[in-house]
């Protein structure tokens, strides 16, 4: 008897093992794709170690699995995105943990499923269900959308041409019904299945899952390759280009928030600028002068003028005729009504005032134009749930000596363009708004003929997170065809083609003006005309079948009782 139950001891100990090993190799090959360079093809194989562990934990009776895939998911959290911590230790860690809580409830309630569905209907549950969620999370208001499965190809683009059709959740599709496929298939082949198969059944099988990894490889290349055609094309009848000088000052947070003044910071940057032009012999040309991110704080909305620094940019500008300036603010629009106007609104006088952080497009002798950041980070930009997280953030607050601890951005309401010359309209979007896929067409749906995204990325240092964001660019570029410029404080600044190729990059932790020639489009994409249909097609497949489980659930509720009775 004791031998047995040594036995048992050690046979559970054993699979235990297996399944940390399992859940851990998962996570390792879902995060390879976002630290290295054309790795997203491990995406395609990397759920199925986990698939594996699941199906290992119900045939030998593991209790507590949900600890199991819960690891593999804040490992893999923990392993792609673990720089949030650089800029913010707490917000990086709830960012891994609360991300990883919300993928381990999604494969609970598919583990749930598979009591009442057959096992093909219960992976389409799991497929269609997290597909919903990554839908749902772009609108949500704690939203951190990084590792959106489609992702894995950011610095893969060349892959996934065909996103400018399905967008980035037409990836998260591939990478599932991939692995899936490879998993029932291996299930089939080890349980003996595929024996009992006919010749003709097993050979369509293979030709399914070759199809399946290979169609759209090979259709992205040709896209790929007639989309240079096409450019070349396009370059000839011309819808024209920007010249733009994109200014990376690469102040360190030291220098921006305490060694340098704002006025020391402008000077900076108005001297990198005139140095440029005059190197670059670019005197009374056309040219959009393109800075970072919250360059100048303390700016008034509607009356930008009356900054000292805005004056000294548009100073600049008189000195350069044909130029104009797109640089990021940190803005403050007051609002002189006594009913607040928002609820993380603060008190201004009589009124109350809300922060902006926002991108501003200056002309020497035309209006400003200004455009607010509509996708803003919560809690380090906005406050989430205001009415529900804002009594609460008031009540701690003091505690730690701070008038509030979150962010208290107030986001614009929807896409708003900025009109280059009164006459070429551009997006111009702020920071990690380029994770946000449907939301970045929307501009270009709007009319949008190039897209430009201006950021401060020194918050998260030399760390994957640089790149990571850099990446995504492309994806956007290839959704919506448009080229892509992007400026940095620190870097990485940037130019994508339509393609979503890099055409020219700076570097990290440089000083340095970068003059790219951006082409301008009018076309619209399929994805951009009709928004994310993959997501909303699996968000009613979702509903459906969540409807369904829940009857079925009833059923076996109701057929209990009447047992009993």
């Amino acid at each position: 008897m004791e031998k047995v139950l040594h036995s048992d001891a050690s046979g559970i100990r054993h699979t235990r093992l297996l399944l940390l090993g399992l859940c851990s190799l998962s996570a390792v090959l879902m995060s390879l794709p976002w630290l290295c360079d054309h790795c997203g093809a491990l995406s395609l194989v990397g759920l199925i170690p986990l698939l594996y562990a699941d199906r290992i934990a119900d045939s030998r009776g593991i209790r507590h699995f949900f600890l199991y895939h819960y690891f593999c998911f804040v490992l893999w959290n923990a392993l792609t995105t673990f720089w949030v911590c650089v800029a913010t230790v707490g917000g990086g860690i709830f960012a891994c943990l609360a991300n990883a809580l919300q993928m381990s409830v999604i494969w609970a309630v598919f583990r749930l499923s598979k009591r009442k569905f057959t096992p093909a209907l219960s992976c389409l549950f799991l497929v269609v269900m997290w597909i919903a969620w990554e839908r749902a999370y772009m609108d949500a208001q704690i939203s951190w959308p990084w590792l959106v499965l489609g992702n894995a190809f950011a610095r893969s683009p060349r892959s996934v041409q065909w996103y400018e059709f399905s967008g980035t959740l037409g990836g998260s599709l591939w990478i599932w019904l991939c692995n899936l496929s490879v998993f029932g298939l291996s299930i089939a082949v080890r349980k003996g299945k595929a024996l009992k198969w006919t010749a003709a059944a097993r050979i369509c099988s293979m030709l399914a899952t070759i199809v399946l990894f290979c169609a759209p490889l090979l259709t992205s290349k040709l896209l790929y390759s007639q989309r240079g055609k096409a450019t070349l094309k396009e370059l000839s009848q011309s819808e024209g280009s920007i010249r733009m000088l994109v200014v990376q000052p690469n102040f360190s947070l030291e220098d921006k928030f305490t060694n340098l003044s704002q006025k020391e910071q402008t000077q900076k940057f108005i001297s990198l600028v005139d140095r440029a032009i005059d190197s670059l012999s670019l005197q009374d040309q056309n040219l959009l002068i393109v800075g970072p991110e919250t360059f100048c704080s303390g700016v008034m909305v509607g009356n930008e003028d009356n900054s000292a620094n805005i004056r000294l940019l548009k100073q600049m500008l008189g000195n350069h005729p044909g130029a104009e300036l797109l640089i990021g603010v940190s803005a403050m629009d007051i609002d002189p009504r006594r009913s607040k106007p928002h609820p993380a609104a603060l008190p201004w006088g009589d009124g109350w005032y809300m922060s902006r952080n926002s991108a501003l497009l200056l002309s020497p002798d035309r209006p400003n134009q200004i455009y607010h950041k509509s996708r803003l980070v919560p809690g380090v930009e906005c406050l989430p749930y205001p009415k529900v997280i804002g009594p609460l953030d008031s009540f701690l607050a003091p505690m730690f000596g701070a008038q509030h601890l979150c962010g208290r951005c107030i986001p614009q309401s929807e896409a708003g363009l900025l009109n280059y010359r009164d006459s070429i309209p551009l997006a111009g979007i702020v920071c990690y708004e380029n994770a946000y896929g449907e939301y970045c067409a929307e501009f270009v749906r709007k009319g949008a003929k190039a897209i430009v995204e201006i950021t401060n990325d020194a918050w998260w240092g030399k760390t994957p997170g640089r790149i990571q964001h850099m990446a995504f660019s492309s994806l956007r570029a290839i959704e919506t065809r448009r080229d892509y410029v992007r400026c940095g404080n620190t870097g990485i600044s940037a130019h994508f083609d339509s393609r979503g190729d890099l055409v020219s990059r700076g570097g990290w932790d440089e000083r340095q003006a970068l003059l790219f020639d951006c082409a301008l489009s009018s076309r619209q994409t399929f994805f951009t005309l009709h928004g994310d249909i993959c997501g909303r097609v699996c968000t009613f497949a979702f509903l459906l079948l969540l409807a369904l489980l829940l009857v079925r659930f009833l059923m076996g509720l109701i057929g209990r009782d009447s047992k009993k009775g």
